[in-house]
């Protein structure tokens, strides 16, 4: 079995499983405690009947930004921000459609795929024409 780093990327640490002494401490009105040891956090969220979040690493700060809050809550609004974002990507995507013409093709048909052609540009989409031959 091959060693997957990327299993643990969305990894949120929650009450005792954050390693630091000290946190900066939010409590569940969004106010700032300020920098208080993990005990007291702990302690802090328990009374609240909530948890403690670990929201942002040890990046370029001494101690990790920790936060009083409902963990079932805040894991569901991070799927559904994920899933949001995917959809967005999704619809933004550039979609590429294929015109197919033959050799025979009148001109009034190439005329009505033109057009065609040219609302499919207005929408930004993209074009793949082919031409297609029978035969050698």
């Amino acid at each position: 079995m091959a060693f997957d780093r990327n299993r643990n990327k969305d990894l949120v640490l929650v009450n005792h499983n954050i390693h630091s002494a000290q946190v900066r401490c939010i409590d569940a009105s969004g106010n700032s405690v300020g920098l208080i040891t993990l005990s007291e956090a702990i302690k802090l969220a328990e009374e609240s009947h909530l948890d403690l979040v670990q929201v942002s690493p040890v990046g370029g700060t001494d101690f990790p930004a920790c936060r009083i809050l409902d963990y079932a809550k805040y894991k569901y609004e991070q799927t559904k921000k994920k899933k949001e974002a995917f959809r967005k990507q999704r619809e933004s995507a550039i979609k590429t459609k294929e015109i197919k013409f033959r050799p025979g093709t009148d001109k009034n048909d190439l005329r009505v795929k033109a057009n065609k052609a040219a609302e499919i540009l207005a929408d930004g989409d993209r074009i793949k024409i082919s031409i297609m031959f029978r035969g050698r």
